[in-house]
């Protein structure tokens, strides 16, 4: 899907979704999808945060034991709507 048709089909859906509605449930169903695309964000920051922690338990693990996991975690990071990765380097991870 191009960007304009995926921002065509949100325009059209955000006006399916108005359509019989009063200002105020919609100011309120508004609320709802911001505060779930919110949570999504912190719930990708936390995983792009830890995810590469929990994969260096699991090397040093299989360094001492018999696992021999990788420490890739094969996933990708999703953005944010405001184009924020949410996405921190490790020399950023070492200061906390």
């Amino acid at each position: 899907m191009q960007s304009c048709e995926l921002v065509m089909s949100i325009s059209a859906l955000a006006c399916c979704i108005a359509e019989g509605r009063s200002p105020e449930e919609i100011a309120l169903i508004s609320s709802i999808y911001s505060q779930l695309g919110d949570t999504l964000n912190t719930i990708a920051a936390h995983q792009a945060l830890c995810q590469p922690c929990d994969s260096e338990k699991k090397e040093d693990s299989g360094k001492s034991g018999s696992s021999g996991q990788s420490g890739s975690s094969g996933q990708t990071n999703r953005s944010g709507q405001d184009g924020s990765s949410g996405q921190t380097n490790r020399s950023d991870k070492q200061q906390i």
